[in-house]
């Protein structure tokens, strides 16, 4: 209902008229070089010369609604950048309605830890958000984690990328 609102009022182009990010290329053994933690370099064999093409790593971790509308235009933009990589981790924090966002957008998430257990508390989402969050951030090694308003999910990530000593940013309203 809130994507038809959006699509009838003219406020988004029709779906089809959406930029679409460019298709990731699997990769093959041995054409990916880590440099630093964040820091891809791919290789590109050409006419004798070897070229290092430079991508950071920019982990978006979302988890409701609201997230994904606003991180979705930074996750479109990332995928087209030359120079970054998003990788989406979803908490699933609100599952239905954070799905409904993210197909609307076309994004999958690289990641989907679907936290959210039936009568649970905040604080032990909070517990397991931070505790599944750790290692994904970990084995990722990000240059940045983007997080975006005052949510159970923002928190969680910026702690865990804290305790990784990763940098943190965060978005609100008003993008």
């Amino acid at each position: 209902p809130a994507a038809a609102i959006l699509l009838g009022s003219g406020i988004l182009p029709a779906p089809d008229r959406w930029p679409r990010p460019p298709p990731r290329r699997a990769r093959a053994a041995g054409d990916t070089v880590k440099s630093a933690p964040g820091w891809e370099g791919t290789r590109r064999v050409g006419t004798g010369d070897v070229e290092v093409a430079v991508v950071r790593s920019i982990m978006v971790v979302c988890g409701t609604r609201p997230e994904a509308i606003k991180v979705a235009p930074v996750v479109l933009a990332l995928a087209r950048s030359p120079s970054f990589r998003p990788y989406v981790v979803a908490t699933a924090q609100h599952r239905e309605m954070l799905d409904q966002m993210l197909s609307l957008f076309r994004i999958v998430p690289d990641v989907d830890l679907g936290l959210v257990r039936e009568g649970q508390s905040l604080g032990e989402l909070t517990a397991r958000s931070v505790a599944a969050l750790s290692p994904v951030i970990e084995a990722v090694e990000p240059a940045c984690v983007l997080v975006q308003g005052d949510t159970t999910t923002t928190l969680a990530a910026a702690l865990a990328a804290f305790y990784s000593q990763v940098p943190v940013a965060h978005l609100e309203a008003g993008l």
